[in-house]
């Protein structure tokens, strides 16, 4: 008789997991084009990124400029830091599908810093 729902503990763990499944924000790996929307107008920025389990690691191009870019990639959720020779850049964003956005806030080194939002597509 204790053996009569023996079935539910397989289909509970399937159900789980996939409910669980919807979580990850997948592999963002890839080269991804867009641009930072600043009050005066948009930079355009390239990021290409190769990501191991939620280690993100890469490359940020803007301005004709590259630093390399790290992070974590989980839930769906985002953060990249890149470190450049002229300032720092911490984006914080969501990934849905092919789009990552968010804000991204800057530390230049002459003392200037700031918020601006970002977004990027896959390409």
């Amino acid at each position: 008789m204790r053996y009569r729902h023996s079935y539910l503990v397989p289909l509970l763990l399937t159900l789980v997991l996939v409910a669980c499944g919807g979580q990850t924000a997948g592999d963002v790996s890839g080269t991804l084009d867009g641009q930072i929307t600043f009050s005066d107008g948009p930079l355009p920025i390239v990021i290409t990124l190769t990501q191991t389990g939620t280690s993100v690691s890469g490359t940020l191009t803007l301005a004709g400029g590259q630093a390399p870019i790290t992070g974590t990639a989980a839930n769906n959720i985002v953060s990249l830091t890149a470190q450049g020779s002229g300032g720092s850049f911490l984006f914080n964003g969501s990934v849905s599908g092919n789009t990552m956005q968010g804000t991204v806030t800057i530390a230049l080194n002459d003392g200037t810093s700031g918020a601006a939002d970002f977004s990027v597509t896959k390409q």
